[in-house]
């Protein structure tokens, strides 16, 4: 795999968040229900196609750049990376949680490309949560 850099500017499992959540529903009001998280969550992405690029988009809301990589091989790109929990204002405060839908922890995505790909010339930039990835046709 090539790895791509990240400019510096800015399918599917069922989310482990929703799962917590049907759970939290289903059990009697403040009794701890235990879960166990998945091995990885799978971010939402858009692939658009113009006459030049493929360009993937994946949302990424409030994952650090530093954390995000992304590999190209022929027909595919892949991201993976890592989101944090993000915690209330004190963490250390008691409190209850009422609801959890925010996938955390490592992410997983393969995106097949639908044609061949120029993985000399990718370029991805990642801004306002979300990473743009260019993937130049390949010229015949």
């Amino acid at each position: 795999m090539s790895p791509i850099h990240l400019d510096a500017t800015e399918d599917s499992f069922a989310s482990i968040a929703r799962q917590m959540s049907r759970m939290l529903e289903a059990g009697p009001s403040g009794q701890y229900v235990p879960f166990s998280r998945r091995e990885f969550w799978t971010p939402a992405v858009n692939l658009y196609e113009t006459a030049t690029h493929f360009v993937i988009c994946a949302e990424l809301a409030g994952v650090p750049r530093e954390t995000i990589d992304v590999k190209a091989e022929p027909g595919r790109i892949v991201i993976h990376g890592e989101r944090h929990d993000p915690y209330p204002a004190n963490p250390d405060e008691p409190h209850c949680v009422h609801a959890m839908e925010i996938d955390l922890g490592a992410f997983y995505r393969e995106v097949q490309v639908p044609g061949p790909m120029d993985i000399e010339r990718i370029q991805a930039k990642y801004r306002d949560g979300l990473l743009w990835i260019h993937v130049p046709k390949q010229r015949v």
